[in-house]
């Protein structure tokens, strides 16, 4: 199927838009998701109250974020405390830190001691129900307000100037060689350029190869128009001779009428 110029123009622009809409949407959710629990630090009396009270300590914002303490060995003195992720603890043991996800939640494992109930601390992100939802959301409303800009915009500065150059190189293509024709004035570098740069040179070796024409027509007519003179004079003289011979002729000799015929359909010729 073939697509004029235009309708494959916005068809770049649409999938540009949506594989950009996606790229946007995977890009900033991971940012988010990995963002959500690996910027944080545990205050020194926070640290001091979990050794103090390890069976009891744990911390908690608005059910959104929790934290629990384990030891060297990921287990844990409270017993509230869910178990301690063996990937994310051998991580940790060898670096200082892990992150991953859980059911539910993103999970963030730090170092913050060498030993005692308090080595390590695993800190949960737990997202409300809806703030996946309404970051996608907002985000595809981003991207499609920011696609149908990027594609109002492509219009307006590549599409339609580029619609016109062609207009323009139609316009020239069509009066090439007549008196009409509209020079396809294009001073862009381009392929187009070129196109309008042999138009008007093709426009004006027709015209000068149809004035060399005329030229030559016309002194092809002066030529033969001097000829049909030269010869006018001699052929009037022998008309007049056989004319004034005719009276006089012998008559039933036909040899004078024949004459006579011949010289005036001669002298019509010319």
């Amino acid at each position: 199927m073939k697509l004029a110029l235009r309708a494959r123009v916005v068809l770049a622009m649409v999938l540009a838009g949506v594989v950009a809409v996606i790229v946007t949407s995977v890009t900033v959710r991971t940012s988010i998701d990995h963002g959500r629990t690996t910027d944080w630090t545990l205050a020194p009396e926070a640290l001091a109250a979990c050794e103090a009270d390890p069976a009891r300590w744990h911390q908690e914002v608005a059910d959104l974020v929790d934290a629990w303490a384990y030891d060297v060995d990921g287990r844990s003195a409270n017993p509230a405390a869910p178990p301690l992720e063996p990937a994310l603890l051998d991580v940790a043991r060898h670096t200082g830190t892990a992150a991953g996800d859980a059911p539910g939640e993103r999970v963030d494992v730090r170092r913050v001691a060498e030993d005692g109930p308090c080595v390590f601390i695993r800190v949960a992100f737990r997202p409300p129900g809806d703030l996946s939802a309404a970051v996608g959301s907002g985000l595809l409303v981003g991207a499609a307000v920011a696609f149908l800009l990027v594609v109002g915009l492509a219009l307006v500065i590549v599409l339609q100037p580029l619609l016109a150059r062609i207009a323009r190189l139609r316009r020239a293509a069509e009066g090439v060689g007549s008196p009409a024709f509209t020079p396809a004035v294009d001073d862009v570098p381009d392929a187009l350029g070129a196109i309008a740069e042999v138009l008007d040179r093709s426009h004006a070796r027709i015209r000068a190869n149809e004035a060399e024409l005329r030229e030559r027509q016309l002194a092809l007519e002066r030529h033969l128009a001097e000829i049909a003179h030269d010869l006018r004079t001699p052929l009037a003289s022998l008309l007049l001779a056989v004319q004034e011979l005719a009276p006089v002729a012998p008559p039933g000799d036909t040899a004078v009428r024949r004459a006579l015929d011949d010289a005036e359909y001669v002298n019509a010729l010319v």
